[in-house]
């Protein structure tokens, strides 16, 4: 027989599990909608999950699961992204709880999730669920190229959401409050702000909040302990803002979705009197390490994995669920379950013959006076780089080009530097290639 895994732990029937335009949801309340909302949905097949607020997407994720259905989440929430969602899992439904222009969801039938409906408490518990179901179909970040789909199991999902409590030091049930600043459509969102709390019995905070001041004051109207899921861009406007003045501090911070510089995991620290934990990890394997940035700079890899590194090359593998993974990244082990991230395989550009490692330049780049944020793109292996940034107003082009003509051999100068109001960050301030691409294009025809 098929093993199988809660929905949820550590909640009692009264407890509240989220909360809905400003007032509590019990459990027991939740899973009245929950089990309401599924009988609703398609007998089976896959269901676009478009909800924006955390405590109707938690709604829908579990009503999905407890009929049976893959729940699909779009690389982002652009139309193109939606329908081509819908087109790769062969689905016509959709979940969602905010108006949308009409042509966005054009084609498909739609589920408006919400707890303003009828639902009746009742004693009925939620059912456990097939560790080898299919929970999920997410999409890679599009950083190295087009967005794929990735299937996710329960298990592998579960196992991964018990190994992060685990490695925190958290105790069943954890009570208090699980904050994010990113999407539950993105892994690591999907992980911390959805997964976490589910089995380790917290509070799912419904909003999303991206401005300082927005966190500040969902800080303080949560339960706390608080925990904050950010990135590292959210964590650099907190640092930068100093919004120090908590009513109630959080008792931890996770970043994910890009390297955070130890400078800001210090400063954050010492702001708010809190560990800052960063996690490396992928959306096909999700969490792969966990480490304490502001005190070391060495990765513990999760306690559900293993690793086998042979020059360049990593495979993960060992998580319930989940096939063996071949890393992007290059790493180096460092004692028994520790390692050490040296860099992507695809981080070495060759133009003309020589050799150089873009992040690196990248650095460089960024380092120049003047510079408020850029990239290095490479459209084409082997061909030229170009530069895309965000300046002071007094500074063009050709200032760019000669000062990195002090560090640059003359092969890997930028032509050309296009100056660009902002770069196109997706949610999670990653910057998709497909969209860099498409902005060098038009700025070039412009």
């Amino acid at each position: 027989m098929a093993e199988t895994l809660p929905l949820s732990r550590g909640y009692l029937p009264e407890t509240p599990i989220t909360c809905w335009h400003g007032n509590w949801v019990s459990y027991r309340l939740f899973v009245a909608h929950a089990l309401t909302l599924s009988h609703l949905l398609p007998n089976s097949g896959a269901i676009l999950n478009l909800c924006e607020d955390r405590a109707s997407f938690v709604m829908g994720w579990i009503a999905a699961l407890t009929r049976g259905l893959i729940t699909v989440l779009p690389a982002d929430r652009t139309t193109k992204a939606i329908l081509q969602a819908a087109t790769d899992s062969s689905t016509i439904y959709a979940l969602i709880d905010q108006e949308a222009p009409e042509h966005q969801y054009e084609g498909l039938i739609c589920t408006r999730v919400g707890y303003s409906a009828t639902a009746i408490p009742a004693n009925v518990g939620l059912p456990d669920i097939a560790a080898d179901q299919i929970a999920a179909i997410l999409y890679t970040s599009g950083s190295t190229g087009k967005p794929e789909p990735l299937v996710k199991h329960w298990g592998s999902l579960v196992s991964g959401a018990l190994t992060l409590g685990n490695m925190l030091g958290w105790e069943m049930p954890h009570t208090g409050t699980v904050l994010g600043a990113v999407a539950p459509q993105h892994m690591f969102g999907l992980e911390t702000t959805v997964m976490l709390p589910l089995q380790w019995g917290s509070i799912i905070h419904p909003e999303r909040p991206l401005l300082p001041a927005d966190m500040l004051n969902a800080i303080n109207r949560s339960q706390p302990p608080t925990w904050l899921m950010v990135t590292p861009l959210h964590a650099a406007s907190y640092v930068e803002t100093k919004i120090d003045s908590i009513e109630s501090k959080p008792a931890g911070i996770i970043s994910s979705t890009m390297p955070l510089p130890k400078t800001t995991a210090v400063a954050l620290e010492k702001l708010w009197d809190a560990p800052v934990w960063e996690i490396y990890g992928s959306t096909e394997i999700g969490m792969v390490g966990l480490r304490r940035t502001a005190l070391n700079s060495i990765w513990q890899l999760a306690d559900d994995l293993s690793l086998s590194v042979s020059g360049d090359h990593t495979a993960v593998f060992g998580r319930s669920g989940m096939p063996q993974q071949n890393l992007h990244d290059r790493l180096r082990l460092d004692g028994v379950n520790r390692f050490e991230l040296i860099g992507r395989r695809n981080d070495i550009i060759k133009i003309g013959g020589k050799r150089a490692m873009l992040p690196e330049m990248n650095a460089v780049l960024c380092s120049l006076p003047g510079i408020r944020e850029a990239v290095l793109v490479q459209p084409e292996e082997g061909g030229r780089l170009v530069a895309l940034v965000v300046a002071d107003a007094d500074l063009d082009a050709n200032d760019i080009r000669y000062a990195l003509a002090q560090h640059f051999d003359p092969v890997f100068l930028p032509r050309p530097v296009l100056l660009v109001n902002q770069l196109p960050r997706n949610n999670n301030g990653k910057l998709p290639r497909e969209a860099l691409l498409d902005l060098i294009d038009r700025r070039l025809k412009s």
